[in-house]
């Protein structure tokens, strides 16, 4: 399994420095590089903490594993 790099910057979104907000910015890290699995998993868990954002980026990364 490839190591990714952290950066604080790629975890931190438009949102506050909540769950939401963090658990957003790793959902996003994954679907930038590539990982929709994680991806939705990670929006999922913003969404399900009240991130509006999140459930519509989980939305389009669901539309897309649907289609592969």
């Amino acid at each position: 399994m490839p190591v990714r790099t952290w950066r604080p910057e790629s975890a931190r979104t438009a949102e506050d420095d909540t769950f939401a907000g963090v658990a957003f910015g790793l959902g996003a890290t994954f679907e930038r590089d590539g990982d929709l699995e994680q991806a939705a998993a990670w929006y999922r868990r913003a969404a399900e903490a009240g991130s509006p954002g999140a459930a519509l980026r989980l939305g389009d990364v669901l539309g897309r594993l649907a289609d592969e």
